[in-house]
Order: C-alpha cells, then structure tokens, then sequence
C-alpha cells in the first residue's frame, strides 16, 4: 500500500502558496532574480540573503518543493546546500535522506536520517524513514525498533502502525499485524484499502465473521468495491445462504461483467440447486471471458451430458446427502491488500493453519469450502462439484512498506 504523505504534500502547497505570494507582494519572500521595486526592498533582500540560517531554510524550502515534484537530483542540491550553511538544520538533513532513498541510495539516506534525529531528538518522521531505510536492507528488527521509536513520541503516526502492521504480516505474526490495522483504521477511519487488508486477514485465517463486517464498512464507502462484494458473496457461498451469494455475485457482475471467478461460482450455485440450464449459461459466459478456464470447461461437458440423459434443462434438485459433501478448492482471485487495489488471478495453492471463528462455529480453512448435511447438496447422481472455495492468502511483499513519508 503507497503510503500517502499528508504532512508533506501540505507543506510543499503553502510553500508553493508561499513562493506565489512573494511574486506578487515584493519583501515578503525574496527569490533569486526577484528584487525589489525600490531600494528599502533591496537593503531587505540583500540582509535576508546574507544571513545564513535565512538561505539555508530557504534551500532547504526549495528542496522539498523539488521532491514533491519528483525533481529528486535537483532535491539533493538543494537539501545540500541548506546543510553547507547550517551543519545542524534536522529538516534538510531528513529530506536529503529522502531524497537518497527514492534515488535508491539506502545506504546514504542512513546516515543522514540519525543526522536528523541527532539534531532534533524527537522527530518521528525520521525515525520512521529510518525503519523504512533498514526495511529496505531487510533488517526487520532494527526497523522494528526504529517504528516503535517513532511510535513513542507520536502514537497517532498513522503510516507508522501501517507499516509496522505489513511488517509483521512478513514476519508471520498474524495476531500483532491485525491490533496495528486495527488502530491505524481508528486513526484513518476511511482508508478503504487498508480496511480491505484488515478483512482479508480475517479472511485469510477463516474467520468469516470477523471478516464479513470489514467488507461492509467498505461497501459503505465505496459501494463498488470488487474485492469486497466478491469476499461476501464467497462468505455466504461458504455458509450454503446461496441467495445472499447470488446477490452479491451478480453485484460484482454489474461492476466487472468479465470477473470469471464470479460467473463460475455462480454456476456452481446453480447447478447446486439443480438449475442446470442457468449453471449452463454461467459457464459458458466464464469459458468465453478466459478460454483457458478447465474447471468451466469441465462442468459444461458435465452438464450436457446429463441434461441430454434427461430431456430436458430444468430438473429439482435430489435430497440431501446423508454426509458432507468433498471440499473443493475454492476459485478466486487475491491481491495483497497493502499494494494498490487490483484483481490478479491466482492459482489455489496450500492454505495457512486456521483458528475457528465464533463460537459453535467449525473452522474453515481458506482455500476450502466446507459443507454440512444440514444444507443443500449436489444431486448424488451429478459429478458437479461442491461450491467453489477460495485461492490461498497472497504472498507477504517483499518490503514491509511502499512508500517513505513525506515524498
């Protein structure tokens, strides 16, 4: 997930604001090139100029103007030139270490963030480019240290617990990655990604209950999110509530008519209830979105078949099976919920241990659909398989941030 610098994106706005202002009321800002209109202004500019901590906070100003813009070679000239005229100056040495980092130099931006810190002890956007820095060099426990760190001096540093949330997902700590989401979203409530990642772990680790509000505050926001009416309608599919399934499917559908796992499970929904002709019409539409579908091509062979043994399309479904039906591995897409929103098509792989959900409610792995006698099943007579489960949670990023703050 990019994360968004705020403080920074205000900042080079009134500065922009700023350099504006002194074009147009001469001696409130003086730029190179810009004098003033009569001699008072001049003597002004001339004193400005001349004092070094005045030049070194108006490069340093310039400085992150240019990393906002992506300007970033232009950025370490500036930020240089405020650190050759005031040595001690935190803020020029903290955007010079971003400017190093986006550069890719990790290296360099070390040691100009502990400058930072050195000269301006509780600075915990440097602290927490400093985690990011040794992220980057996959040094998770100093990273660690140096989220907590900033953490102690601004516990509402919001990229901070986002960060320190993926960096425990990569080191498999499930439990300490949901408390830090958790408390991300109280501070940023409508960030509907980072909600979305909350859900999928709860997904992710079967518990369906937990995950299943999550989606629905998003769809509060954003009432076309994709990834999480599919989530829902996987949910229901799950519990056998094969009408809240359809619904929420044919929600997808209206958003993204070619969402090929959507129109597969909602065939398999169909021919559960014995309505061929329509798990027909839903399997033929998937195989014409994505002609490598075998699962779609399979049913569709199935389903002639026996609709020709039986002569006609429409039959009711038999009684249930006296015993669950197999688990079959569910069909679906995944993306990391901490990158940008996205739907990537995923082979089911191996699932991850689960933890049961509420209580009186057996454990699911994800990956898996389970299915009780209680609720509607195959005909026996039919080789249609139960309904479909749900692709393995996505790999762990490789860094446990995107993005540095303020850039």
């Amino acid at each position: 997930m990019q994360i968004i610098a705020t403080r920074f994106e205000r900042r080079a706005r009134l500065l922009r604001w700023a350099l504006a202002a002194a074009l147009v009321f001469p001696g409130s800002m003086v730029l190179e090139g810009c004098a003033g209109r009569d001699n008072a202004t001049k003597r002004d500019a001339v004193q400005l100029t001349a004092d070094p901590t005045d030049k070194a906070k108006h490069y340093n100003d310039l400085g992150w103007i240019a990393g906002h813009n992506q300007k970033l070679d232009l950025a370490v000239k500036h930020f240089r030139k405020a650190i050759e005229l005031s040595p001690t100056y935190a803020d020029a040495h903290h955007g010079l270490g971003l400017a190093y980092a986006k550069l890719g130099y990790i290296d360099q931006a070390i040691p100009e963030f502990n400058q930072a810190i050195r000269y301006k002890p509780d600075f915990d956007e440097a602290y927490f480019n400093l985690g990011v820095a040794y992220a980057r060099k996959g040094d998770l426990e100093v990273a660690e240290e140096m989220f907590h760190t900033a953490l102690r001096i601004n516990p509402q540093h919001g990229p901070t617990h986002l960060s320190l949330a993926v960096l425990f997902r990569q080191k498999n700590l499930p439990d300490k990655a949901k408390h830090e989401l958790i408390t991300y979203l109280e501070i940023n409530p409508e960030d509907t990604i980072a909600r979305v990642g909350l859900a999928e772990m709860y997904f992710n680790q079967g518990l369906f209950r937990s995950a299943a509000p999550e989606y629905k505050q998003v769809l509060r926001t954003d009432p076309k999110n994709v990834k999480a009416l599919y989530r829902l309608g996987m949910i229901a599919h799950n519990q056998n509530r094969f009408a809240d399934a359809k619904k929420y499917y044919r929600r997808v559908l209206a958003v993204d008519g070619n969402h090929v796992d959507a129109l597969t499970n909602l065939g398999t929904i169909y021919a559960t209830e014995g309505d061929y002709s329509a798990a027909l019409n839903e399997f033929e539409r998937a195989l014409a979105v994505d002609s490598n579908a075998t699962y779609a091509q399979q049913q569709i062979n199935q389903l002639r078949k026996k609709m020709r043994g039986m002569g006609r399309r429409k039959v009711a479904p038999a009684a249930p099976a006296p015993a669950p039906a197999p688990m079959a591995a569910l069909r679906g897409r995944d993306d990391d919920p901490f990158s940008t929103p996205g739907e990537n098509p995923a082979e089911p792989t191996a699932s991850l241990p689960t933890a049961p959900d509420q209580a009186g409610v057996p454990p699911v792995e994800p990956g898996q659909v389970l299915l009780t006698p209680e609720g509607p099943q195959v005909p026996a007579a039919t080789t249609i398989p139960a309904p479909v489960a749900e692709p393995a949670p996505a790999a762990a990023p490789t860094q446990p941030v995107e993005d540095l703050d303020s850039f």
